[in-house]
């Protein structure tokens, strides 16, 4: 059989996506200045659990080619902060503020600020906001470790064995 695919360049072709990789990098914001920078490479849709609110999440290739998961608030006047941003693009987010809290036994509201530019040749490459939607509707993007290995676990259970069958 002939093909014309070059199997010593496989790692350039990982079905794996930014967010995975970056699945247990999570931006957290410390201390008032703290920022985090890179270029957008992925973009979903993070439904409620838990303690935590619906999210957007933006994938960061930082410069040291690091991947980071920026979540931000589903606040629409949040959103539209980074809603014409491109794959691509670079991003800045700074915690910027502190609030008060409104009543005591909560947190005060941490403020971000966001700092992007459009370059020309990503403007071919779809939106963040084109991207949010899309997982939006294709309802959101959840991967827990131990999520992961529950699903492993239980697509064995279907073989009716706790050996996981040939090539899995």
């Amino acid at each position: 059989m002939s093909q014309s695919y070059d199997f010593k360049s496989y790692e350039k072709d990982t079905l794996e996506r930014p967010r995975d990789k970056a699945w247990d990098n999570w931006w957290k914001r410390v201390t008032v200045g703290d920022k985090v920078q890179g270029y957008i490479c992925d973009v979903f849709y993070r439904p409620a659990e838990g303690d935590f609110s619906a999210q957007r999440v933006l994938t960061l290739e930082q410069v040291n080619g690091e991947f980071i998961n920026v979540s931000v608030k589903t606040f629409p006047f949040i959103l539209s902060k980074t809603d014409a941003l491109h794959l691509g693009d670079p991003l800045t987010v700074i915690y910027e503020e502190q609030k008060e809290p409104s009543r005591k036994g909560i947190n005060g509201v941490k403020v971000d600020g966001f700092y992007g530019k459009q370059l020309d040749e990503n403007k071919d490459k779809p939106t963040v906001s084109e991207l949010y939607q899309q997982s939006v509707e294709e309802g959101g993007y959840v991967l827990e470790a131990k999520d992961a290995e529950t699903e492993v676990d239980a697509a064995f259970d279907d073989f009716g064995t706790d050996t996981p069958p040939v090539g899995v």
